[in-house]
């Protein structure tokens, strides 16, 4: 997720794609909550997509036409979205296979984002999230 408001600026993974999770995590049961998830579903790739939303300024400050040409540039070409497709539709291979096979393809410049339905090992441990020390009253650092 990304989120700006003039200097403020932060940049974090958000939350997997339902269409990617078992239906029984959605939302603990509630019926409606589940029907309100799979109405914003579009197609064989549910609710798979990216939003981004412009507060302000209006077209004196920014103008829309070339903001869509910049973003069109980030977009798959033909060609790479059939690749996607391949991948994506493929039966022989599970989730984090298909990740590796279209990490390889495409080029990710951002960091591994931390996944909070499997943490690394390493942020569960509290001797390593408090770097050997404790956060405990009359504790020193």
């Amino acid at each position: 997720e990304w989120s700006q408001a003039g200097v403020m600026f932060t940049l974090s993974g958000g939350q997997n794609w339902f269409i990617s999770q078992p239906e029984e995590m959605w939302a603990d049961g509630d019926v409606e909550v589940v029907k309100a998830i799979k109405r914003d579903f579009v197609g064989e790739w549910g609710d798979r997509r990216q939003e981004i939303v412009f507060i302000g300024g209006g077209e004196a400050a920014m103008s829309q036409s070339k903001v869509e040409k910049l973003l069109d540039t980030a977009l798959l070409n033909d060609k790479e979205w059939a690749q996607w497709q391949k991948i994506m539709k493929s039966e022989k291979y599970d989730d984090d296979e298909k990740e590796d096979k279209l990490l390889d393809l495409f080029k990710d410049g951002f960091e591994d984002w931390i996944d909070p339905l499997n943490p690394p090992e390493a942020l569960m441990d509290v001797d390593t999230l408090h770097h050997g020390h404790t956060h405990s009253e009359g504790g020193r650092h």
